[in-house]
């Protein structure tokens, strides 16, 4: 399952980057998604990290599905008039991304990279024949 969660959010940063490029987003957003394609591309090494790939790729995202759906009450890029046909979708849609983007990057995260970088540092110092690969 984490090998095939980190392949799909890999070719999201790919198409999101190329998106960011065409559309003109900026350089912060390309680096965002040059960063983020390579954090994926190195969990691509089996078995390396796969447990937090969980989080890092899957359940941190739900904010970034939500920024999504909002972003189509936009008033200049998103759907024309969608947010005064249904300005309490947009509200509730707004609210839940700030809710769970505070749950998830600003809670959960740290949490989750401490655990991370305490178990790479331990497999690092780790001083078994399997674990020289890793090195």
């Amino acid at each position: 399952g984490s090998q095939r969660l980190i392949m799909m959010f890999f070719v999201y940063q790919v198409k999101n980057g190329y998106d960011t490029i065409i559309w003109g987003d900026g350089i912060e957003f390309v680096l965002h998604h040059i960063f983020a394609g390579a954090a994926a591309w190195g969990g691509l090494f089996p078995g390396c990290l796969h447990f937090y790939a969980l989080f890092y790729f899957g359940f941190s995202e739900i904010s970034t599905a939500i920024l999504c759906l909002l972003a189509n009450f936009d008033p200049e890029f998103g759907v024309a008039g969608l947010e005064k046909v249904f300005p309490k979708t947009k509200i509730v849609l707004g609210t839940l991304f700030v809710t769970s983007f505070i749950v998830c990057r600003l809670v959960m995260w740290p949490f989750a990279t401490y655990h991370l970088w305490r178990d790479m540092v331990n497999a690092i110092k780790m001083d078994k024949p399997h674990a020289a690969v890793r090195r």
